[in-house]
């Protein structure tokens, strides 16, 4: 039970790093920098750790427009463009004059 329940668990977070993994390497960014926050107390890298969490948002943000808008509008013009091309190929391959010289 203890195992199916653990698989499970590895196979969401495999899914997650395949939909975010921009996403992913900033919070791993996020944990060595804390991790040298915790071990070096002198230094200062709350302004790493700030970028970080900004570019972390931000991705996540990028990622969730791209799903929503930009995915649908690149189906959509692909569409658009292909009856084009299939118009152009025509035109090319069956074209009654002769070429120019």
């Amino acid at each position: 039970m203890k195992m199916k329940n653990l698989q499970h668990k590895l196979i969401g977070l495999i899914q997650a790093i395949n939909r975010y993994p921009l996403t992913m390497l900033f919070l791993l960014a996020i944990a060595t920098v804390n991790v040298n926050m915790i071990n070096n107390e002198t230094e200062d890298y709350l302004k790493y750790l700030f970028t970080f969490i900004v570019g972390a948002l931000l991705s996540v943000i990028g990622q969730q427009v791209y799903e929503r808008f930009l995915q649908k509008l690149v189906n959509v013009s692909c569409s658009w463009l292909d009856p084009f091309f299939w118009q152009l190929a025509i035109i090319l391959l069956f074209n009654p004059h002769p070429p120019l010289t």
